[in-house]
């Protein structure tokens, strides 16, 4: 049976490991506009903890003209040795002022982007 870290203290330390593979504003920027092909879009928040980028949400729509949100956020725990994301990228789609649906499109794994839909 295989034992996973479970105290605060080791989960600690595995993000602590792991801080400076953290993006930049403007390398997730990179990926929103890798993402969106040159759609135009809208910053709608940004939150650090410290330095640390963790959360930015950006808004677009669609061929239909319904808002898109994607959002990039980090982890609240990082397990590097299980291959945790440490961040994640992900979308709402609406329909008019409903969320229908989402999806993730990329996951920030071993200080790599994996990309998980189509870009």
């Amino acid at each position: 049976m295989e034992h996973f870290p479970s105290s605060p203290q080791l989960a600690k330390t595995s993000i602590e490991k792991k801080m400076e593979q953290f993006p930049s504003k403007e390398d997730v920027t990179a990926i929103f506009e890798k993402i969106l092909k040159g759609a135009t879009y809208t910053e709608v928040r940004c939150k650090y903890d410290g330095e640390t980028l963790i959360m930015y949400e950006i808004e677009t729509t669609d061929e239909t003209g319904d808002k898109v949100e994607y959002n990039y956020q980090k982890a609240k725990v990082i397990i590097p040795e299980l291959g945790s994301p440490a961040a994640s990228i992900h979308a709402v789609m609406y329909d008019g002022d409903m969320p229908v649906s989402s999806d993730t499109f990329a996951n920030l794994i071993n200080g790599e982007w994996k990309f998980c839909s189509a870009e």
